[in-house]
């Protein structure tokens, strides 16, 4: 057996790549920026996706493995030994935990632009970076560029949309204030679409408030609008393990996480976008009752899914859910409980 998985990479030829770089040794246009963590069954689909890139310029894959335990190292090893002016990978022995090693992985970025692109998630659009290195050169106005993307399962079954059950799910191609992405009910750009300029990534900004997502826009944000494609370009994969898909005491504790970060952004941003950082945290406490709800529907406690239905009822008004999307949710929780 080929160590890393060499066998299974596609065949996309050093030629093919090494086009794609200027020679006179200047750093790269776009840093690709890919954490990864226990991705074995993932990562070779994302890197494809990123090698798959055309371009009229040079870019980098930068991976920060944090300290995964399968298979996953071997095969971004295999990756940089094939790519070796493509693909800069560090792997650390100790684990950092996932917002640790987000920061630590767009700080070694040498790009004009930053790409965002977890390690299991990839990209399905090989013009992706230079529609979007375009769009933010057409826009000098905006801060940051994104797309919408698909929800595909393990199999890679596309379930929706992204932008699907959102206020945002009849928006256009163009640009867009900067309070309409942070007020949303829920983070509007998913992860692996979003492209922004490496100089407004602001590590003092994380000093208080700890490094992920929805953060990360909302410093970029207070730069400028924002471009919006809702062409889907880029796929979130919903697997087992993911956040998506946690125990509801584990979704609690990122829950209580989640707030606690958004009240530090409130009071780190004297009171800019507190409206807007509000709406978006209404929408992640409504992402939890729902999920305890449909927990307490498989476990036959129905007093208790009463409780969360009504509460959500009760709290829906400025959400992503609206009466008729929570009624389905009972539903639908419902009949997945006679069927498991």
């Amino acid at each position: 057996m080929e160590t890393g998985r060499k066998a299974q990479m596609k065949k996309t030829t050093r030629s093919e790549i090494m086009r794609r770089r200027k020679k006179d040794g200047k750093d790269p246009m776009v840093s690709i920026c890919c954490i990864t963590y226990n991705h074995e069954a993932y990562i070779a689909d994302a890197i494809e996706s990123f090698l798959s890139q055309e371009t009229d310029f040079a870019f980098e894959i930068v991976i920060d493995d944090d300290s995964s335990t399968d298979e996953t190292v071997n095969i971004v090893k295999a990756y940089v030994q094939a790519y070796p002016d493509i693909i800069r990978a560090n792997f650390v022995e100790k684990n950092r935990g996932p917002s640790a090693n987000f920061l630590a992985n767009m700080q070694r970025a040498r790009g004009t632009y930053i790409a965002l692109c977890e390690g299991d998630d990839y990209w399905v659009d090989p013009h992706k970076l230079q529609k979007q290195y375009e769009a933010l050169r057409r826009n000098p106005e905006c801060a940051m560029a994104c797309h919408d993307a698909y929800i595909v399962d393990r199999d890679k079954t596309i379930l929706r949309k992204h932008s699907r059950g959102r206020a945002n799910e009849a928006w256009k191609s163009g640009v867009y204030p900067a309070r309409e992405i942070v007020g949303a009910p829920l983070t509007i750009p998913h992860t692996s679409s979003v492209f922004f300029p490496r100089s407004l990534l602001d590590t003092d900004f994380f000093r208080d408030v700890e490094p992920a997502d929805y953060p990360l826009f909302v410093s970029l944000c207070r730069h400028g609008a924002v471009y919006y494609d809702a062409t889907p370009m880029s796929v979130y994969r919903q697997n087992p393990t993911g956040l998506s898909r946690t125990r509801i005491g584990e979704r609690k504790t990122l829950l209580e996480r989640i707030e606690t970060n958004h009240r530090a952004m409130i009071d780190l941003l004297d009171g800019t976008f507190a409206e807007e950082i509000t709406t978006n945290l209404k929408g992640h406490r409504m992402m939890y009752r729902e999920a305890a709800m449909r927990q307490a529907i498989r476990s036959g406690s129905y007093g208790v899914a009463l409780y969360h239905f009504v509460w959500m009822l009760r709290h829906c008004k400025g959400t992503q859910y609206g009466y008729r999307d929570i009624l389905w949710l009972a539903r639908s929780g419902i009949v997945d409980a006679l069927k498991g």
